[in-house]
């Protein structure tokens, strides 16, 4: 049985840019500023929660804990995730890649890409997949 928690750490930057169609997606910072991660081996600092609109705005992000998340691709539930291109979870094997970022772990599963699913996410110090 699947019990929703609302235990997280959650911190506000500003947005680099509009980030309004990113909300739960992996984002990562720069200059105070944060955007949309674009590669498994960008350090993320969170998941987006909200919808800022244009560059300079409040980014809401949970940090650490239990997020929604968009998924990259099919994702078996408790499987360890990382970043796709778009800063969508998409599931990544321990062992297989020693410059991927582990940023959380799938708390159910996805049927496909785009849906939505709960992830345990830790982007204060992830381990690396290798």
């Amino acid at each position: 049985m699947a019990v929703a928690s609302n235990v997280h750490l959650t911190t506000t930057l500003e947005a680099a840019a509009d980030l309004s169609s990113h909300r739960y997606k992996f984002m990562k910072g720069s200059s105070g500023q944060v955007t949309v991660a674009a590669a498994v081996t960008d350090p993320c600092v969170g998941v987006l929660q909200n919808k800022p609109a244009a560059k300079g705005r409040a980014a809401e992000l949970v940090i650490v804990g239990e997020t929604k998340m968009i998924a990259g691709d099919a994702i078996d539930a408790l499987a360890l995730v990382t970043t796709d291109t778009s800063g969508r979870a998409v599931a990544v094997t321990p062992g297989s890649d020693a410059t991927c970022y582990i940023l959380g772990r799938a708390l159910e599963a996805a049927g496909a890409a785009n849906d939505i699913i709960r992830v345990a996410v830790n982007c204060i110090n992830p381990a690396r997949a290798a």
